[in-house]
């Protein structure tokens, strides 16, 4: 025979009832005819076929009540395989039971809610979560007779995880939204600022150049050098956040670099607290910028030792190296396109007073601090540092249950250096210099300083007015100075277009923008050099010298 429907539960309750009170009304009677037997086993098919084939849970109980007449458990009088199904309670093990004996720990609200319905006969529909079973019920309650309620539910476990999870996501996106817009805001910022500083830091450093030891005015320029450097650290801070920091990429053993540090976080903790080291030999290196990464470190560790506070507690320093899969990181980093691979570790655990939901989705807000006073980008820039090496910061805590971050970073592939500007003096050299920055304080400085190593100096306010001077006259360049970020026409654009018209003319890229970066982006283009903004007069004539040197 073929196999009947399972039975759908929106007409179930009524047939149910109609079908209990049938056989009720049929056991009543005296059976004294076949007639009347054959119609109450026929009855009865029909109400066990409903009761067991139903695909939601059904169960008939009846309640209990103190001595007040307020609801205070409820006994179980019937229950359909469906039930023992989604419960994975047997019938065996709870018909005739209380709800106290089968759930001891069964939360208030359902003996209340069922007592109600028991007790005015009013339906309830609702969704609720039981803890003793761990899931999620959609239910229908209602009263069959007088002190008794029955339940259809269906496990709708799945569904709200599903939805909790995708609220999560929606989150997660509008976070990392949030940071990438901040992250713009402060690059952008940090590039204007970069420009102004420029002036400063290059006129200052021209005049220190041309002055005489013992001139009075030396120290107050000094000063303002000193000044437009701390400004330009500061700077380095936005760009850090924004992911476009200044990198000096070399190739390092993370154990090696936290030895290193050891004595330094020692000294930089709270003396209640206890460093503990977790570092497994023969970790894969990884490349990255050794300065960036020590302020990591030390930002995390200090972070750590003030979440102990005046207590006693254990930080604790751990690295390794993990197997990141493509569901692993897209649950970390959401809209990142990390590749799949090794990444090496760091962790720094502590055991302070944690951190609630609220405060971790605000601790990679610029500025935002749980101390008194504060102040600077704090973990904005952990993150920023991170992003730029192509990495992801993890945070797990609870509150009273401490704080652990996690730092992944790609491992090494490759042997990747920026040498270091070093003070240098550039005798006279002959030849045109093309400059090409947008900012005239910037256009003013630059021509000084190349004037000062015997160059000529043609400047172009943007990438369109270069382009027509260089087209003009390609060959007598000797070297072209341009900025990276310009209105109308990038600094790519206008690299592509002057290397059509002559491939070999030395460019010297300038931006204030991460140099990695720019070396990446052009390596395929063969750009010859890149000068970091704000830069000294020293760091310019290394760059110049090198390429008029190699021409």
């Amino acid at each position: 025979m073929p196999k009947r429907p399972p039975i759908q539960h929106e007409s179930v309750p009524a047939e149910l009832d109609a079908l209990r009170r049938e056989v009720a009304r049929l056991e009543a009677q005296a059976v004294t005819s076949e007639e009347v037997r054959l119609q109450l086993e026929a009855t009865q098919r029909r109400y066990t076929r409903v009761f067991e084939e139903m695909l939601d849970g059904f169960a008939l109980h009846e309640i209990l009540c103190d001595l007040e007449g307020h609801p205070v458990d409820y006994r179980f009088l019937d229950v359909n395989p469906a039930f023992e199904r989604q419960t994975g309670l047997k019938a065996s093990e709870v018909v005739g039971r209380r709800v106290r004996e089968v759930l001891p720990d069964l939360e208030p609200q359902w003996i209340e809610t069922y007592g109600r319905v028991a007790l005015t006969g009013e339906a309830e529909h609702f969704s609720e979560y039981s803890q003793e079973l761990d899931q999620y019920f959609e239910v229908t309650a209602y009263q069959p007779e007088a002190h008794q309620f029955a339940c259809i539910f269906h496990d709708v476990t799945a569904r709200v995880k599903a939805e909790e999870e995708r609220r999560a996501l929606e989150l997660r996106f509008l976070q990392t939204q949030k940071l990438e817009s901040l992250g713009v805001l402060a690059g952008g910022i940090a590039h204007d600022f970069n420009n102004l500083l420029m002036g400063v830091l290059g006129n200052t450093s021209l005049a220190l150049k041309d002055m005489p030891i013992d001139a009075p005015a030396r120290e107050t320029v000094q000063s303002i050098e000193i000044a437009a450097r701390h400004a330009a650290k500061l700077v380095q801070q936005l760009l850090a956040y924004s992911g476009q920091g200044q990198t000096l990429v070399e190739r390092i053993d993370l154990n090696a670099l936290v030895e290193e540090m050891a004595h330094l976080l020692g000294i930089s903790t709270s003396k209640r607290a206890a460093i503990h080291f977790d570092c497994p030999p023969n970790l894969p290196a990884i490349e990255v910028d050794a300065t960036q990464v020590r302020q990591v470190v030390m930002n995390l560790i200090t972070n750590a030792s003030e979440a102990i506070g005046d207590d006693s507690g254990t930080i604790t320093v751990r690295t390794g190296a993990k197997e990141c899969d493509r569901e692993y990181l897209e649950r970390t980093a959401i809209s990142r396109d990390l590749p799949e691979g090794v990444y090496v570790f760091l962790e720094v655990s502590d055991d302070g007073v944690g951190m609630d939901e609220e405060t971790q989705a605000r601790i990679f807000d610029p500025f935002f601090t749980t101390k008194f006073t504060g102040r600077g980008l704090g973990l904005a820039a952990v993150q920023g540092i991170i992003r730029a090496h192509r990495g992801v910061v993890l945070v797990y805590s609870e509150p009273g249950r401490g704080t652990t971050f996690k730092i992944l970073l790609p491992a090494a592939e490759g042997l990747r250096r920026t040498p270091r500007p070093e003070e240098t003096t550039l005798p006279a050299a002959r030849g045109w210099v093309l400059l090409v920055d947008d900012e005239e304080s910037v256009r003013q400085v630059a021509t000084t300083m190349l004037e000062v190593m015997g160059l000529n100096v043609v400047p172009a306010r943007d990438g369109r007015e270069a382009l027509d001077l260089f087209r003009a006259s390609p060959d007598q360049f000797s070297l072209v100075l341009l900025d990276l970020t310009m209105p109308h026409m990038h600094g790519d654009e206008v690299y592509q277009q002057m290397r059509q018209l002559r491939p070999k003319v030395p460019v010297l890229m300038c931006s204030g923008y991460n140099a990695q970066e720019i070396r990446d982006r052009f390596a395929e283009k063969g750009v010859d050099g890149f000068v970091q903004k704000p830069y000294t007069f020293a760091e310019l004539a290394t760059q110049v010298e090198a390429l008029l040197d190699r021409d």
